[in-house]
């Protein structure tokens, strides 16, 4: 099959709920051979991005937080979402402040992945941040209870094989890093 024939066309689109963080749409497909034509359920959210962060020193700066979906602590790059009218470096930046109250000397974008093309809309924005030091207490969200926490390169690779880093996104970022991308 060439791509063409792989394309599901839109019937119709509607929002589903609306919520503060993101949207349900249904979305009415059609097959590409037009013989099924079905729903499909879309979460509609804002792009996020999250950053792999290293103290002059070398360290890596993570975050450990609540996450409510998987109730749960979640060892984790800081990051966030991205918002109205603003770039993915900008968010970075504000979120690597916020979050962690570290700025970074050098910024690089490692790349763009799609959270879950099957169910999400959004981009996650990978970004490299180098140089980093403390610059204040970070002034996050009213509902993040955040303790930052710093791993030498050894213990990073620890934590990533025996499951303490386990947010998928998380893993993808150091994991792009640590391959060199």
């Amino acid at each position: 099959m060439n791509d063409h024939e792989l394309i599901w066309k839109p019937v119709d689109e509607s929002v589903t709920l609306e919520t503060p963080v993101f949207r349900v749409l249904t979305r009415r497909m059609q097959s590409p051979d037009a013989q099924i034509t079905d729903d499909f359920y879309i979460l509609d959210a804002p792009d996020w991005v999250n950053v792999v962060a290293l103290t002059e020193e070398g360290e890596f700066i993570l975050v450990n937080q609540y996450r409510f979906g998987t109730s749960s602590l979640s060892l984790e790059v800081p990051g966030g979402v991205v918002d109205k009218g603003e770039s993915h470096r900008e968010a970075a930046v504000r979120e690597l402040l916020e979050e962690t109250g570290y700025v970074a000397e050098s910024w690089r974008q490692l790349g763009v992945l799609a959270p879950n093309p099957a169910l999400n809309t959004n981009r996650c924005g990978i970004w490299l941040a180098t140089g980093c030091t403390f610059l204040q207490d970070g002034g996050h969200d009213h509902t993040e209870y955040i303790r930052v926490e710093h791993l030498s390169r050894s213990d990073m690779v620890k934590a990533l094989a025996d499951g303490t880093i386990h947010h998928a996104l998380a893993v993808a970022a150091i994991g792009m890093y640590l391959a060199g991308i």
